[in-house]
């Protein structure tokens, strides 16, 4: 069983991600690339090891790409 640490808002996201909250609802509606989210009935939150785990896979493939060093 895993526990459950405090959920974040879109905001809280895009202050993380140095991004708008707009652009945050997005992706996490099926933009490209896909941010994880949970929805609970009419509200979107994020767990904070999803973004960590996010930000990791977006730096590894610009690393592939050459674009990170």
């Amino acid at each position: 069983m895993t526990t459950t640490k405090k959920l974040l808002t879109a905001a809280e996201v895009a202050e993380m991600l140095q991004v708008s909250e707009s652009w945050v609802y997005a992706h996490a509606n099926g933009a490209k690339p896909e941010l994880p989210s949970v929805r609970m009935g009419g509200t979107v939150r994020f767990r904070e090891q999803d973004i960590e785990e996010f930000v990791e896979q977006c730096r590894t493939k610009a690393k592939r790409r050459g674009l990170v060093a």
